[in-house]
């Protein structure tokens, strides 16, 4: 269904010589058996060039990840890793920006990412190498602020791993910050003069 498997984290300025992947994570609560879902792009509503996750199939159990790569032999040399897939193509994924769709071959979307390289944590240099990760898998792939680029202390990306920049996102304000008082006067008149 849509939701249960989820793409994850995203490499699409790999190293030079190095290969792209994407991540899938199973948030259900069930196996699901990946091979012959697709990883494709889309161009006016249409999904184009659609590249069948090919082989003898791979389960993934629930709360499990696996990234999928033309060269996974590359990705394991660069990264601390997790389960790796190897298929024989993936949809273009161009380092500026893009999108990428996970579906299965009768069209049925079950997520889809919008991705930019201005997503990347503003004050990084060099992009390459380094996926974008997704911050909560409960909120949708769709929104910008829930991705973030992999920590420098994992070594910039996750293949098959947590994302080092996983966290729950609250959409309860309350629970992000709370104040002791409602006002305050900051006026050195020693009554209610700072606020926490």
């Amino acid at each position: 269904q849509p939701g249960d498997l989820i793409i994850s984290e995203i490499l699409f300025n790999p190293y030079p010589n190095g290969a792209d992947f994407v991540e899938l994570y199973n948030r259900s609560d069930h196996a699901i058996n990946i091979a012959g879902l697709v990883l494709a792009t889309r161009a006016d509503g249409n999904l184009k060039t659609p590249k069948t996750i090919d082989g003898f199939g791979s389960i993934l159990l629930p709360n499990s990840y696996i990234a999928i790569s033309t060269d996974i032999a590359n990705i394991a040399a660069t990264y601390r890793h997790g389960e790796l897939y190897q298929v024989a193509a993936l949809p273009s994924m161009p380092d500026g920006e893009g999108n990428i769709v996970l579906a299965d071959t009768a069209g049925n979307i079950f997520d889809e990412v919008n991705y930019s390289s201005k997503m990347h944590f503003g004050l990084l240099k060099d992009l390459n190498g380094v996926s974008l990760e997704r911050i909560d898998s409960e909120q949708p792939a769709d929104n910008p602020s829930n991705w973030h680029s992999a920590s420098e202390q994992v070594g910039w990306a996750t293949p098959g791993l947590p994302n080092s920049a996983a966290r729950s996102i609250s959409t309860d304000s309350e629970s992000l910050i709370s104040l002791n008082s409602e006002v305050f006067s900051p006026d050195n008149d020693g009554f209610e003069d700072q606020l926490e």
